[in-house]
C-alpha cells in the first residue's frame, strides 16, 4: 500500500505545480 501511497503523493506534486504553472489560469 505504501507505493500506491507514494504514486499519489507525486500525482498530487504534479497537479500542485501544473496549477502552480498557472496551467488554470493559462486557459
Amino acid at each position: 500500500m505504501r507505493l500506491l501511497n507514494s504514486f499519489f503523493l507525486s500525482f498530487y506534486f504534479c497537479l500542485a505545480l501544473a496549477v502552480l504553472s498557472g496551467g488554470s489560469q493559462g486557459r
